[in-house]
């Protein structure tokens, strides 16, 4: 019994990290909430594609091209290509995750 719920832990937990693909923001959607974040000055949270996994960064967009963004955090800058880009969050607030 114990075998079995070790295994749905694992799979929950799997589950947890996949990246659907059909979720994926269109390049001008991207490129219009990026553009929304960096003219207002306001922070965001930034799921994005690293390898085969996912990765999530919130901070303020302080640099735009059409290809990458740079988002500062508390404590670092992160160069994220706009093509990695799953989704994009508005953050009203509240303590940074990475």
């Amino acid at each position: 019994m114990g075998f079995f719920l070790s295994e749905h832990t694992t799979s929950l937990d799997e589950e947890k990290h996949k990246i659907t693909f059909s979720d994926e923001l269109s390049l001008l959607d991207k490129l219009t909430l990026i553009s929304q974040l960096y003219a207002g000055q306001l922070r965001g949270e930034f799921v994005v594609r690293v390898d085969k996994h996912k990765a999530t960064y919130q901070g303020q967009v302080t640099e735009v091209s059409k290809d990458k963004i740079v988002v500062k955090s508390t404590d670092k800058f992160h160069l994220i290509e706009v093509k990695n880009i799953l989704a994009i969050y508005l953050v009203e607030g509240g303590i940074e995750d990475e």
